[in-house]
């Protein structure tokens, strides 16, 4: 194997592995991020209204930009919230992720080209 060879082969193993360590970071952010945020949306909600002492189950996703709180145990019908927060931080980790799985395959890509001869060589 040539020196030229090796050398592709490092770099190229070496951006694969920075690949996969860059998706398991953007992954660990945006499930602790959108934990984060989803942790008391239900109890603090104005548009839920929780009363002192009730019980509050959710938020439940029903679509990309729809959450419910449930009320188990009462007699209040659940409560549709609208947020594009949720949606927006999932595209935004994605895209982040993207963005630096694309800029890891161009560098490594320039780092791998053969050069040329110099002249009169």
């Amino acid at each position: 194997m040539t020196a030229f060879a090796l050398r592709r082969t490092v770099l190229w193993l070496a951006a694969a592995a920075l690949c996969t360590l860059g998706t398991l970071v953007g992954f660990a952010v945006w499930a602790f991020g959108l934990g984060h945020y989803l942790d008391d949306l239900c109890l603090t909600s104005p548009e839920v209204d929780a009363r002192e002492f009730e019980v509050v189950r959710g938020p439940v996703v029903d679509g990309p930009v729809s959450l419910r709180c449930e009320f188990p145990g009462s007699d209040r019908a659940p409560v549709e919230i609208t947020d594009w927060y949720p949606l927006l931080w999932t595209l935004g980790c994605a895209l982040g992720v993207l963005a630096g799985v694309l800029v890891v395959v161009l560098l490594t890509r320039l780092l791998t080209r053969p050069r040329a001869a110099p002249a009169g060589a």
